[in-house]
């Protein structure tokens, strides 16, 4: 059954539908009021189809209690619960402040797609932020009591980083507190996997230094550029969790002071005594490091690394016209986005393999080319074919006899045609050898032969160039797990990576024992990857 959009939440109307995920989907929203008022909100609700499950419901006013008393400038706001009439379509929904940005996820990734980190001093800044939050939401109590607040979910995902600066934790769905009206079944895991502390992946007891080990596997990332959990199958990696197996992160980054290493490998302590027992205890680590470590002050701003990375955005403002523009902004982006193989699938540095690392990109680099990224791939489809249309017209210059780097692949076709045509139509040497017994005609033929000829050779090669079209590669991974299938064949269960012809293909997740399935239709680019998440909770 398909259910149409709804215009409005309360007093809050759709803008656009921004996400959807496997329990709920998320909307742009315009909170309106008299004289004019109006702001951008975000809304959050529980899929149709799914309104009618106890348990969806249960851990959705779950997380609208928890999130609405908690008040903190480094986590997501909640500004109104309520229910849909059932005229419009019924259910519940969450209002929620609006962060004009993107979550870590989405800049980790434009981070690596640039083949650059994020600074040391930003990765820091943001640690310490969330550190702060945890600590807040760790000491909350009801009647007097504790509450025994646990996020579970401190991931890249549910930390918003804004324009502005801003650092914010989001998404207590999954949170574990006394007086849930949703319990985690005995030995069920909640979270995701890469971000499992042990006693986490091992369904033990919990409490708030199971979160800060997540925050350590973060921290680990931004400073690393890839994950520090990674595994070929969800088994290996809850296996890896259990035991914390985790390479150092000296041996990625031996650039890194000493000081900072020690802090992560603290937060990573595999016994939750070794680490630190508060988010207060982490945050204090982490500023002192800024004092003793970060001297230039621009190295901390969270907000000139946001718009370095997304020049897509040209209003930093936080309004209902800004967040519009950026939410098409950045879906313009995604396509784009998710062809970049990301460090993040754990792929290593130059400078970790003792290689010196190749200089990057102007397209990556340059805040002016990055503006306009959308449309490089459109200027270097252009160029390319400008370029070979100029060398078989004869344009290209002549190759230097000095050694140097092999030109471009796409090139060397069109240069080595050019070459026999240019000695070709070079004049005889003498009167005699251009007289030797050989008519005019025959002689304008046999001139003309080494061009046909090459010209036939670069056919040629042009339709094997075609005929060859390099596979591209797809990646998926899901949130628990899935079943992954192409074309509706089984190629494995996520996190899943391989090899795909170019093209239009058919994508399926499957959860079984969710009872949870989603599908469509992926491009794939020769040469390139494309990277899905999926949702299945």
């Amino acid at each position: 059954m398909i259910v149409a959009m709804p215009s409005t939440f309360g007093r809050h109307r759709v803008v656009r539908r921004l996400a959807e995920g496997g329990m709920a989907e998320v909307f742009l929203c315009r909170a309106e009021g008299p004289q004019g008022f109006a702001m951008p909100v975000v809304v959050k609700r529980i899929l149709p189809g799914r309104e009618a499950d106890q348990r969806f419901i249960d851990m959705f006013i779950d997380e609208a209690r928890l999130s609405g008393r908690l008040t903190h400038s480094h986590i997501v706001k909640v500004l109104d619960f309520g229910e849909v009439p059932p005229s419009t379509g019924g259910g519940y929904y969450l209002a929620m402040e609006y962060v004009h940005g993107g979550d870590l996820r989405d800049t980790l990734d434009r981070a690596s797609a640039a083949r650059t980190r994020l600074p040391t001093g930003v990765a820091v800044r943001i640690a310490a932020s969330i550190s702060k939050a945890l600590d807040y939401a760790h000491s909350q109590r009801r009647d007097g009591a504790p509450l025994g607040l646990v996020h579970r979910d401190v991931t890249p995902h549910n930390v918003l980083v804004g324009f502005n600066g801003d650092v914010k934790l989001s998404d207590f769905g999954i949170a574990l507190a006394t007086g849930r009206r949703y319990e985690t079944a005995v030995g069920g895991i909640k979270g995701k996997l890469s971000y499992l502390a042990p006693e986490q992946a091992a369904a033990g007891e919990l409490d708030g230094r199971t979160d800060l080990f997540a925050l350590g596997l973060v921290l680990y990332e931004m400073l690393s550029g890839s994950r520090a959990l990674l595994a070929d199958s969800d088994a290996a990696l809850i296996w890896k969790a259990t035991q914390a197996d985790i390479e150092p992160l000296g041996e990625r980054r031996p650039d890194l002071p000493d000081a900072l290493v020690e802090l992560v490998a603290t937060a990573l302590a595999p016994e939750p005594d070794a680490r630190f027992q508060t988010g207060g205890a982490m945050a204090d680590a982490l500023e002192a490091f800024t004092l003793e470590h970060i001297k230039d002050p621009s190295e901390l701003r969270v907000d000139s690394e946001l718009r370095r990375l997304f020049p897509e955005v040209r209003d930093y403002t936080v309004s209902l016209e800004s967040a519009e523009l950026a939410a098409e902004a950045r879906e313009a982006a995604f396509e784009g986005a998710s062809d970049a193989k990301a460090m993040s699938a754990g792929e290593t540095w130059p400078e970790e393999r003792g290689q010196t690392p190749a200089p990057a990109p102007a397209s990556a680099t340059s805040p002016s080319a990055e503006a306009k990224w959308p449309y490089v791939l459109i200027g270097v489809l252009g160029a390319s074919v400008i370029g070979i249309l100029a060398a078989l017209l004869g344009v290209q210059a002549a190759r230097s006899p000095s050694p140097g780097p092999p030109p471009p692949a796409i090139a060397a076709p069109a240069a080595r045609a050019a070459t026999p045509t240019s000695a070709a139509a070079a004049p005889p040497e003498s009167a005699e050898e251009g007289d030797a017994g050989i008519g005019a005609e025959e002689q304008a033929e046999a001139d003309a032969a080494p061009a046909a000829e090459a010209k036939r050779k670069e056919r040629q090669k042009k339709k094997k160039k075609k005929k060859k079209k390099e596979p591209g590669i797809l990646s998926v991974n899901a949130d628990p797990y899935g079943e992954v299938w192409v074309d509706n064949k089984k190629v494995g269960t996520t996190p899943w990576s391989g090899e795909v012809s170019p093209g239009e293909h058919r994508l399926k997740v499957t959860n079984v024992a969710l009872g949870r399935s989603t599908e469509n239709i992926v491009n794939i680019r020769s040469g390139h990857e494309s990277r899905r998440r999926v949702d299945l909770r």
